[in-house]
């Protein structure tokens, strides 16, 4: 059976690992799930481990993985789902493209038209451009106002570095572009780097979802 191991603690944050030998690795036909319950009040970490199977993990809350289709549905009406989502400025260079992308016709198989997520960062954006791809019901989405290199400064920036550069691009695509507030939801931070609990407080104190 798999190890679990304690890695490190960051605040409420436990990271844990799970290690094999090889030979366990071939052994074992399930994986093996670690059931982590945090007290707070006594710092302890409860952990169980058990073989993933119908009787401990059901949808909507779980599913191990594997190769069946829930429901038994047949394969011909399992859905593929695409996300279209885009990164960076919103200017004339790319607006044609957008409104190409996502002209009116074109339809999803169940009817729903095709739409996407555009996460604008302030350099480069006109902001007269977003507003007419948010009418076509595009997501318009938080990338940052500054979208400053080297990639790395994002995985030490500060609690306030990540409120100016997350709810300051909130707010410029509200005044100047003209998105309503509870529109947009999201952010994503540039290159991908994520920026440890800073980030992730900073955001849920903005009132990202």
């Amino acid at each position: 059976m798999c190890e679990l191991i304690k890695r490190g603690q960051v605040e409420t944050t436990w990271y844990c690992n799970f290690v094999c030998s090889n030979q366990e690795r071939k052994k074992e036909k399930n994986l093996w799930v670690g059931l982590m319950l945090y007290t707070q009040n006594t710092h302890r970490l409860l952990v169980v481990s058990t073989e993933c199977s119908p009787s401990n993990c059901q949808l909507p809350s779980c599913y191990c993985p594997g190769t069946a289709i829930p429901n038994n549905m047949p394969v011909s009406s399992v859905p593929q789902m695409v996300m279209l989502t885009f990164d960076d400025e919103v200017s004339a260079a790319f607006y044609g493209y957008y409104q190409r992308l996502f002209r009116p016709g074109r339809y999803n198989p169940n009817g729903c038209p095709v739409r996407g997520c555009l996460f604008v960062s302030g350099s480069g954006t006109t902001y007269d451009l977003v507003y007419p791809l948010y009418a076509l019901g595009v997501e318009i989405a938080s990338h940052s106002v500054s979208h400053r290199f080297p990639h790395t400064w994002w995985s030490g920036a500060s609690y306030k570095d990540f409120v100016d550069e997350a709810k300051g691009m909130r707010d410029n695509l509200i005044n100047q572009a003209g998105v309503p507030r509870s529109a947009i939801k999201g952010f994503r931070v540039p290159f991908l780097q994520l920026g440890s609990d800073n980030m992730y407080s900073a955001l849920y104190d903005s009132g990202f979802e």
